[in-house]
């Protein structure tokens, strides 16, 4: 069955995320007013990916895991199998192929329960993807979601929040999981 057409912005049991729920409740905020839905869709092609990226001979891929398809709800109580199961296979088969994967734990989606489901397989993780823009964007100017708009507050108590929940994770994992995942980290 060809897959080209297939979008798995919301398939096997994935929630809304942030972004989900602008881009489609208000299109006028984007340029072309255009959205997430249909993308590469890795969801259905991460084999054909992986093949590509062995050949160009890739031995590192970043990846950052969707948590409104493994929480869907956002709350731990409701864990979608599914996303779980999509995400180990990507990673075995990342691993499989020589390429060592590095997780993005927030990728503007929010993160629970990660070292339980990855952690042994993922030996390199990042905790926020791109928290200047996060918070300057996010919660300073209003240009991405949330889309508040507090300039100098918004922006300062966001990063002073984005460094307080950086160093929580480094000291969880460093004190709880580093010893037995053997997960390394880098001065990049």
């Amino acid at each position: 069955m060809a897959q080209e057409n297939i979008c798995a912005w919301d398939e096997d049991g994935k929630g809304q995320n942030i972004w989900d729920n602008l881009t489609h409740a208000y299109p006028e905020l984007i340029k072309d007013q255009n959205n997430g839905d249909v993308a590469c869709d890795s969801y259905h092609k991460y084999k054909e990916d992986v093949a590509m990226l062995k050949e160009l001979g890739v031995n590192h891929y970043r990846l950052s895991i969707s948590w409104s398809r493994i929480l869907p709800t956002g709350f731990p109580y409701k864990i979608n199998e599914a996303g779980v199961q999509y995400y180990r296979n990507f990673i075995k088969e990342l691993k499989e192929n020589g390429i060592e994967p590095l997780v993005t734990i927030f990728h503007w989606d929010t993160p629970q329960g990660i070292h339980e489901l990855f952690g042994n397989d993922v030996k390199y993780w990042l905790t926020f993807n791109e928290p200047k823009q996060t918070c300057q964007q996010g919660y300073g100017s209003g240009k991405n979601a949330p889309f508040v708009k507090s300039h100098g507050l918004g922006e300062y108590i966001c990063t002073h929040i984005l460094l307080k929940a950086h160093a929580k994770a480094w000291h969880i994992y460093d004190d709880e999981f580093r010893p037995t995942q053997n997960g390394r980290y880098s001065h990049i």
